[in-house]
């Protein structure tokens, strides 16, 4: 007796299909792939001298981690030294949007790769060293979550990304981590406004003192000439450009780039450190410092006076404060410049008795355009590149020789540019001489000319060869057509 064949007898299934399972232990299972291009992420918040000590240290415990977990040898290992994970920074996305975010490129990049499969396995040295920013970590997660490949850590415990439990525990220290760096950001803007009243210069040492080693904050004589001269030129009526411009030329070094430009001009200009006075932008401050406003910088006491620091100042406070009067009116112009552009003239004078052009109420300034141009021209200029070479003149050819004809840029000079013309009189040749029509048009460019005879007579300002001139037959001597 034979056994009917059943459906699922009539047909192969292939070995890979069969290996296909479900199991209830999802991250355990998830947890045990070994990926075989791991990446090592390290780094460090703080390396003021550039040691890279710390740093250093963290890749032989990430490697220790690899050789017990079997996983392959590390494909990419992501350094970021001295790099804050804490601090943002603002950020205008190609589209125009703003946020604030942390920049970190390395980290970024980490990302990229793993999503992108790069790498298939993370190995960090530790969940502050990775993340500060609940941000970052949900960043992290939701690719952990969609390439289902391990993330752990060197030390803390052995935390992996890929399970649930370690994702929830991971959220809460990072949490705890934010809250340590913000109590820890709290407690150092305090101490940099208490030693802002005490009149201690804070940050960065500028141009014109020591900014290193034991004579520290001391007067260079050299750099302290170049400051001085700055702020004299700019009373005289130099522009920030023509400055740097000048500097450049004479071979003046500058402090932290290698030529001088108009913003670097400015930013000293505005300084008040210069004139001895405590300038101070940080945590504390109720309003933020005015983007080319050297007085929104200074810091004032109880009674409104400017407060005084313990260095020497190199310019005379009387002397910035005409400086920082002069760039608020040149703002000042500026902002009425672009509202009468809003309104249709580039003016910075009146409209009706414009001095810069020849025709009342038309003006010929250069407008806002020309202000961009030129500032491009300054940065290129300034960078040491040559202006752009001017086109070359077109060549004469013999339709140019012909009165209103001229040739378009990039077209051969057989094929002239279209140009409107006025419709040709119809004139009734009779035997006693050519008479026009009973109603001439009007034209604005006729005027009374004297005729050969020293009559007066409707002609053009500028003549036309005649008809017999340009070789046309049937046509009088005396025709007054014009050319088309």
């Amino acid at each position: 007796m034979t056994t009917a064949v059943t459906v699922w007898e009539d047909f192969d299934v292939p070995a890979h299909a069969r290996g296909g399972q479900v199991t209830l232990n999802l991250y355990d299972h998830l947890a045990a792939y070994a990926p075989k291009r791991p990446g090592a992420y390290l780094r460090l918040s703080s390396d003021r001298f550039g040691l890279e000590a710390g740093v250093d240290r963290q890749p032989e415990d990430a490697e220790d981690s690899r050789s017990r977990l079997r996983w392959g040898p590390f494909a990419k290992i992501y350094r970021e030294n001295d790099t804050s994970a804490f601090k943002k920074r603002k950020v205008v996305k190609p589209d125009g949007a703003i946020d604030w975010m942390v920049l970190r490129p390395e980290f970024r990049q980490l990302l990229a790769d793993l999503t992108h499969g790069v790498i298939d396995g993370v190995i960090f040295y530790d969940l502050d060293r990775l993340v500060r920013q609940p941000r970052d970590l949900e960043h992290l997660i939701d690719i952990v979550e969609y390439v289902k490949r391990p993330v752990t850590g060197a030390t803390g415990g052995r935390m992996n990304l890929i399970n649930d439990s370690d994702r929830h525990m991971a959220r809460m220290m990072c949490v705890m981590a934010l809250k340590s760096s913000e109590d820890t950001a709290r407690r150092v803007a305090r101490r940099h406004l208490s030693a802002a009243q005490n009149g201690i210069a804070q940050g960065r040492i500028a141009y014109g003192w020591v900014r290193k080693g034991e004579h520290k904050g001391q007067l260079v004589p050299d750099e302290t000439d170049v400051v001085v001269r700055i702020f004299q030129d700019f009373i005289s009526g130099e522009s920030a450009y023509s400055i740097a411009k000048a500097f450049n030329a004479e071979g003046i070094k500058p402090p932290s780039a290698r030529t001088w430009s108009s913003t670097m001009i400015a930013k000293m200009l505005r300084n008040p450190r210069y004139a001895g006075m405590v300038s101070y932008s940080g945590k504390h401050r109720l309003q933020a410092a005015t983007a080319g406003d050297g007085w929104s910088l200074v810091l004032f006491d109880d009674e409104g006076r400017p407060l005084l620091g313990t260095w020497e100042p190199i310019v005379a406070p009387k002397l910035w404060s005409q400086v920082q009067f002069e760039s608020a009116a040149g703002r000042i112009g500026a902002r009425r410049s672009a509202g009468r552009a809003e309104e249709g003239s580039t003016c910075p004078g009146p409209r009706a008795s414009c001095s810069r052009s020849l025709t009342p109420g038309v003006c010929t300034a250069p407008g806002l355009g020309s202000q961009h141009r030129a500032q491009i021209r300054e940065r290129r200029e300034l960078a040491g590149h040559h202006p752009r070479k001017p086109a070359p003149p077109q060549q004469t050819g013999p339709l140019q020789a012909l009165p209103g004809a001229t040739l378009r840029r990039g077209m051969h000079q057989r094929h002239p540019a279209p140009q409107r013309t006025r419709r040709r009189q119809r004139v009734r040749h009779l035997p006693d001489g050519p008479r026009p029509r009973r109603h001439p048009p009007q034209d604005s460019r006729r005027h009374a000319t004297p005729n050969s005879d020293g009559a007066s007579g409707d002609r053009l300002a500028h003549p036309t060869p005649h008809c017999a001139e340009r070789g046309r037959p049937g046509r009088p001597e005396g025709c007054p057509c014009t050319l088309p």
